[in-house]
Parts: C-alpha cells; sequence; structure tokens
C-alpha cells in the first residue's frame, strides 16, 4: 500500500523532472488503483497520465498534477522544465519528417493554405 510520504516522494520526482515516460507509466500502472483511493477524483485525473502518440504529452500534463498537488501539501521543490523541452523536440522532428509531404501536397494541389502552413513550419513566415 502507497502512503502519503512515498506519493508525494514520486511527485517530487516528476514535478523535478527525475521520471522517464516508461517508469512513469509503469509506476502508475502497478500503483493506479491505491491512487484513486487515496487522491480526490480531480487530483487523480490530473496525474493520471494520458494515453497520446506522442511520448512527452503525458509527462506534462501528469506534471501538471504533480505540482498542484505538491503545491496544495505546502512541499517544496523545483519545477523541471525538461518535459516541455523534450515535448517542443518529439514536436519538432514529427514536423520536420511532415514537412516534405506538405510541401508536395501544396504544389500539387496548388492549395496557398497547405503551402502556407509548410512555410511556417519551415519558419520562413515567422
Amino acid at each position: 500500500m502507497i502512503d502519503k510520504e512515498t506519493l508525494i516522494a514520486k511527485l517530487m520526482d516528476l514535478a523535478e523532472g527525475r521520471e522517464t515516460p516508461e517508469t512513469w507509466r509503469s509506476w502508475w500502472d502497478e500503483h493506479e488503483p491505491e491512487l484513486e483511493t487515496l487522491l480526490n477524483r480531480g487530483e487523480f485525473l490530473k496525474l493520471k497520465p494520458c494515453r497520446h502518440d506522442f511520448q512527452w504529452v503525458p509527462m506534462l500534463t501528469s506534471q501538471k498534477g504533480a505540482i498542484a498537488i505538491l503545491e496544495k501539501s505546502g512541499t517544496v521543490f523545483e519545477t523541471s522544465k525538461i518535459y516541455q523541452e523534450q515535448y517542443l523536440a518529439e514536436l519538432d522532428a514529427i514536423h520536420s519528417d511532415l514537412l516534405p509531404q506538405y510541401l508536395e501536397r501544396a504544389k500539387q494541389d496548388g492549395q496557398s493554405y497547405l503551402l502556407e502552413h509548410a512555410e511556417r513550419i519551415e519558419g520562413k513566415l515567422f
């Protein structure tokens, strides 16, 4: 059975960027039933990692939930930006992979909005 002290330590690991998507998901899956009784419904849902195609989105959402719980408990911690940075890197990689497809489709279809979107991704319109 997980206690409040163990939970706070784990939430600090999450808030301070010491978890990975794999370790967080594994820990969550192992302790979800206990957490559902230990936390109120709102805290539980904010902390629960969402199912997402991106690897780092669930970390960001769970980190926000952890921060709210830690702040409410008066726990001192330092928020890490590592999950946000990893998410942005993941997003950039996906956009880089999609860029040639956007450009080709825009050229073929003659649709200026697709070409503009592709150029925005490439950084030309900012």
